[in-house]
């Protein structure tokens, strides 16, 4: 799973990896309190202590799930696959990650988890990166080579 807290604002970030869940717990002295738990879009069940899991049938695994996030001062930014927009499809052989197959679009959401907007960068992205006290990010591109972009919410 991935884990990120964004001191200067005191929230902490949870999202797995195998399965779509995402929750976001604000810090209140020295306690986490849970603030924001969507509820995932996914088909499951539980039968005899297992958790069963219904998948996409054309993808054969689940398109809702964060690649890496980062926490800015006002937005939450995640970057993760979506079919529908036309994004490159994220594959794995044999647990490496095929880099010609990353996602191209960030998710802006709010503290709430409201999707505010999704920008398109045409660039595949493997990573994200915030200081968190401002609405500034970077994120790692493959272009030619690997590239360093910077990012800011609050000039678009």
């Amino acid at each position: 799973s991935t884990i990120k807290y964004n001191k200067y604002n005191h929230y902490l970030l949870m999202s797995t990896h195998l399965f779509p869940y995402i929750s976001l717990y604000q810090k209140d002295e020295n306690f986490f309190s849970l603030h924001k738990k969507p509820t995932p879009k996914v088909q499951y069940k539980i039968t005899d202590q297992q958790l069963t899991v219904s998948y996409d049938k054309e993808e054969k695994k689940y398109t809702d799930i964060p690649l890496d996030i980062a926490l800015l001062k006002d937005y939450i930014i995640m970057v993760k696959s979506d079919p529908k927009l036309s994004d490159m499809d994220t594959k794995s052989t044999r647990g490496i990650r095929d880099l010609g197959h990353l996602p191209t679009n960030l998710f802006m959401y709010d503290y709430d988890l409201n999707l505010i907007k999704i920008l398109s960068t045409n660039i595949p992205i493997l990573r994200l990166a915030s200081e968190g006290n401002t609405n500034e990010f970077f994120f790692i591109g493959i272009d030619v080579d690997f590239s360093i972009y910077r990012f800011n919410i609050d000039e678009i």
